[in-house]
This record gives C-alpha cells, sequence and structure tokens, in this order.
C-alpha cells in the first residue's frame, strides 16, 4: 500500500504551503527542493507542517545535548517504536556524530545495561517515554543528575516528537 495523501512539493504547492516548505527547509539547512517524505504530505495542512517542524528541528538541532547524545535519543525513540524510515536516516546520521557501531546495535536492542553510562541514561529515559512504558524514578533520575532539567525535558521532548511522527506516518504512509 502507497502513501494515502500526495506528496506536496516546490512545483505542486500553493503559496501557503510553499511558504510553510521554506520555513521547513531554513529550519533544517535544507535547499531546493529537499524536504522529507513525510513533510511532503504534512503540507497539506502547512502550518501543522511549520508547527511540526519546528518541533523537529528543535530536537534534531538545538537541544542541550551534543550531537551523539541527541542521536542516541532520536535512535532509542525510534527503536522502540519500530519506524523504519526514521531508523534509515539517523543511524548514519548517529555514526557520523560518534556513536559506535557497537553503541547503536546495543540502542537497537535496547540493551542500555551495554551502553556507556551517558548514552544509557539517555536512551533509558527516550526509550520508556516512546515505548509508552513507565519512566522509572530511578531512570528519571539518572537522566536529571546527569543532564539537568532542561536536558531531561529535551530528551522526553524527543521521544516523544518521534513517537508522534511514527503514529502520523503510520497514518499517512501504512506501506
Amino acid at each position: 500500500m502507497g502513501n494515502r495523501l500526495p506528496s506536496i512539493s516546490i512545483d505542486t504547492a500553493s503559496p501557503t504551503q510553499l511558504d510553510a516548505l521554506r520555513d521547513i527547509q531554513r529550519d533544517r539547512g535544507l535547499s531546493g527542493s529537499q524536504i522529507g517524505a513525510l513533510f511532503a504530505m504534512l503540507l497539506a495542512s502547512p502550518e501543522a507542517a511549520r508547527h511540526v517542524g519546528k518541533v523537529g528541528a528543535h530536537c534534531r538541532f538545538h537541544t542541550a545535548l551534543p550531537p551523539a547524545l541527541r542521536e542516541a535519543a532520536i535512535l532509542a525513540a525510534t527503536y522502540a517504536t519500530g519506524f523504519e524510515l526514521e531508523i534509515r536516516v539517523h543511524e548514519p546520521l548517529a555514526a557520523q556524530s560518534g556513536v559506535a557501531a557497537e553503541d547503536i546495535a546495543a540502542l537497537g536492542r535496547a540493551d542500555h545495561d551495554a551502553l556507556p553510562a551517558e548514552l544509557a541514561d539517555v536512551a533509558r529515559l527516550a526509550h520508556a517515554v516512546a515505548a509508552g512504558i513507565p519512566v522509572t524514578n530511578a531512570v528519571f533520575n539518572a537522566a536529571r543528575s546527569r543532564f539537568g532539567d532542561g536536558g531531561v525535558v529535551d530528551i522526553a521532548v524527543t521521544a516523544g516528537y518521534y513517537l508522534m511522527l511514527t503514529r502520523v506516518g503510520r497514518a499517512l504512509m501504512p506501506g
């Protein structure tokens, strides 16, 4: 089964959609006609696409976490939800940001005990949020003591964002 909505491109976008598309590109450092497959469908509702894009840009580029830990949070969340589209995008980004191959594999198995402590604290919290399992006090407090209040919020929001992308993506692109 294919996508349930048409993909909107620069060539097919209305002026309102084109403004939203350009905002998303600007926030993500994209140029030309680049925009992800899911965002190309979200543009059916330009304001929804713009707001989803803003939260995503924060999660991808502006959290208090360094890039490797951001990517670890994203991978822990996407592995927990099983959203292959995002897994394929973020595995190489995690490697490029310095996450070791064996740590990427451990994230994929949700083997948090095999991770270095800093990655494990991120992964445990992100995994719990995205998997919809209770965040224990031990998991929360370990992440909070390492990353502070803002870091815990950034990890939780990142995991929640990728959970939302999974659910929306499966509704719009079920195949």
